[in-house]
């Protein structure tokens, strides 16, 4: 053997790479199932990553079991979305069902007979309350957890949301530790 000479061996035929199974590869029914144990911070994390886990992160089927869980106390109430969100870019999203429970939840009349799908879209853009959140949030469910998450910080209701909210009378709440001290719930 000469010196500053190397001996190398044949070249070797490559082995098929075979890919890693990934997220991607997954059925979207068992990522769905994945992201739903995710919390709004996660997913908000997460939908940044590509355009597969966007979609999944966005997801009404997901914002919605969020808004089931992360507000345990309404429980018993209907799931329904919240009358403060902007639903302006969101309308074509929206039932008809959902969009009479906006503007009911909005105290806002609705013509009898028969309302065209057109007329409610429009009621629901021009009745958005004065002050509420901004944003232009990806899906009705995501608004609605977002401006639902808002108000569990507010301590000031306006002047209009306590006149039209409900009619309320003071309930005496057992559990209270004063007995001077009422609990407000809606008449109903």
């Amino acid at each position: 053997m000469m010196m500053g000479t190397t001996t190398s061996s044949p070249p070797q035929p490559q082995q098929p790479t075979r890919q890693q199974p990934g997220f991607d590869t997954l059925p979207p029914e068992l990522l769905s199932k994945i992201f739903s144990y995710l919390d709004a911070d996660f997913l908000a994390c997460a939908s940044g990553v590509c355009r597969l886990w966007n979609e999944m992160a966005n997801s009404d089927v997901i914002w919605k079991h969020l808004c089931a869980t992360r507000f345990p106390l309404l429980r018993h109430q209907p799931l329904d979305l919240h009358p403060r969100a902007d639903y302006a870019r969101l309308t074509p999203t929206l039932t008809v069902k959902e969009m009479k429970g906006i503007l009911a939840r909005r105290h806002v009349r609705i013509p009898r007979g028969a309302v065209e799908k057109t007329e409610l879209v429009q009621l629901v853009k021009d009745t958005k309350p004065a002050g509420g959140p901004r944003g232009a949030w990806t899906g009705k469910w995501k608004s609605t957890y977002i401006v639902a998450e808002l108000d569990v910080g507010r301590t000031r209701l306006t002047v209009q949301e306590f006149a039209t909210t409900h009619t309320w009378h003071p309930a005496q709440q057992a559990s209270l530790p004063h007995p001077t001290i009422a609990k407000f719930q809606p008449d109903g």
